[in-house]
Parts: structure tokens; sequence; C-alpha cells
């Protein structure tokens, strides 16, 4: 009901509402955008030198481990290097297969397990 009228309205929003009752000063954050890398993406050499530099930033961020969600080919590529556990790279990086390719593996299996019952 507060929605419907937004000029009598007093109540914030999530974020506000979490800012009015938090006892804690949050620091100031700035959003800034990475560097364009003109390079093919799916070339081993660019992904390794972008994992490099997203470490690079982790470090400086004092951030000890950094989390990279790809597509299926990137994200496949990606493990083979980290597996390979380059110095750079040892055990600061975790992959994450992107939301929609996750959910395509998960309908594939769906249809392996139950195809031949006639549901898919």
């Amino acid at each position: 009901m507060a929605h419907a009228c937004p000029e009598k309205s007093h109540i914030p929003a999530w974020g506000g509402f979490n800012a009015l009752v938090s006892e804690t000063a949050a620091p100031l954050t700035r959003v800034r955008y990475l560097p364009f890398i003109n390079a093919l993406p799916s070339d081993y050499s660019t992904i390794y030198t972008t994992l490099v530099k997203l470490v690079h930033l982790a470090t400086e961020l004092r951030q000890g481990h950094i989390l990279v969600t790809a597509d299926l080919a990137i994200y496949s590529k990606v493990q083979q290097i980290v597996w390979a556990k380059p110095e750079p790279l040892a055990g600061r990086v975790t992959m994450r297969l992107g939301v929609m390719h996750l959910t395509m593996a998960f309908i594939g299996s769906i249809e392996k397990l139950f195809g031949d019952g006639g549901l898919i």
C-alpha cells in the first residue's frame, strides 16, 4: 500500500531501511569498470592474462580469493589453466559456470535420465 501513494510514503526501500537500522557506518565504495582487453576471449593466453590481472586486482583490494563466472566455452579453458596450478593463480581462483549454462546442463541431465520414458 505504501507504493500506491508514493508522495505520502515514509517507508524506505530495503537499502534505506538497512541504513536506518544499522549501527555501523559502511565504508565509501566505488564501482569501476575493468579495462577492455582487445583480444579473442576464448584464447588461452587472453584467459590466463585476464586471470592474472584479476588476482593482482584482488591482492590490491586485500581479497585472498576470487570467484569467476563464465560461459561453458571459457569455463572449460579456465578450469584447465587453474588445474595446472600456475604460480600466480595457485589457490586464488574458483570458477563458476554461468546460470544459463548451469540450467542447460540440469535440463540436459533430466532429458538423459527420463528421455526414454516419454517425459521430454
